[in-house]
């Protein structure tokens, strides 16, 4: 399971499309896409500039590097 903070509010849209819909998304992360299924999209009110915690459920993440 990953935690991930997103500050663009076009990819965290498409994040809570993905969790309503019950789909797969795939996030960038260094460069580096990760598939998986949205777990929850949070706002931290108190942060500037906004941004939003992502909880993502990724087969990768899960897996011992080697």
């Amino acid at each position: 399971m990953l935690t991930i903070e997103i500050t663009d509010p076009t990819e965290v849209r498409r994040c809570r499309s993905a969790l309503y819909q019950g789909e797969k998304a795939r996030l960038v992360l260094n460069g580096v896409p990760v598939p998986g299924t949205v777990r929850a999209v949070n706002e931290d009110r108190f942060s500037t500039p906004k941004r939003w915690i992502v909880t993502l459920l990724s087969k990768q993440a899960s897996q011992p590097n080697r």
